[in-house]
């Protein structure tokens, strides 16, 4: 089974699933470091059903939902068909269908790990970005639990800082941060077991 199948598989239980994962906290922390001012543009990159985008709405901000899973798709059509600030995408997995510097903030959760270059994927992300946009990127430290990616048809197992940083110097981002949440990503069964995996944030400004 493919990254896209699995998706497309647990796409009517992944609210649940993703909140034994991680919290709200992970979305907040990014909304908060990119100082969001209400009424602009933000992408959510990967959206999945939208966890990422409930908390863009509730800054105010105006939201185009970007998932190459046409299940993900509909389940965010629907769960947000009377909010007319919000639009939801279908994309292919590794070009964001979005035009160039269309968005005054990109948001990726969990998106990285599952992308097959993840420098080609930041450097579609600040493609989008207008100029003095910003990204804020939230998802797994570099980690070794092989049951994880596995069972979720991970691509990447994790990422380190000096990867990430290089990535985003060549992507062209500027005024770069990128640290380690206090928030981590948490597997319970489906690993054999607890798995506590640590989550980063990676911030960057076109």
């Amino acid at each position: 089974m493919s990254g896209s199948e699995y998706f497309e598989n647990v796409a009517d239980k992944w609210d649940s699933m993703r909140k034994d994962f991680f919290s709200e906290k992970v979305r907040d922390e990014a909304i908060i470091q990119l100082k969001t001012v209400s009424g602009k543009i933000a992408a959510d990159i990967g959206a999945g059903t939208g966890f990422m985008s409930e908390g863009l709405l509730d800054a105010e901000l105006i939201v185009v939902a970007v998932d190459s899973s046409p299940a993900m798709i509909e389940i965010m059509k629907e769960k947000f068909a009377d909010i007319k600030e919000f639009q939801a995408v279908l994309t292919d997995p590794d070009i964001i269908k979005l035009s160039d510097e269309s968005v005054d903030y990109a948001f990726a959760n969990m998106y990285l790990h599952h992308t097959e270059e993840p420098q080609a994927a930041l450097k579609e992300i600040i493609r989008i970005l207008k100029p003095g946009g910003k990204a804020a990127i939230t998802d797994l430290m570099l980690h070794n639990h092989e049951e994880l990616i596995k069972n979720h048809h991970d691509r990447w197992p994790g990422f380190s800082f000096p990867d990430l940083y290089d990535w985003f110097i060549s992507a062209g981002f500027k005024n770069i941060s990128i640290e380690k949440l206090n928030q981590s990503c948490t597997c319970k069964e489906e690993c054999g077991g607890e798995i506590k995996i640590d989550i980063f944030i990676a911030c960057g400004e076109k």
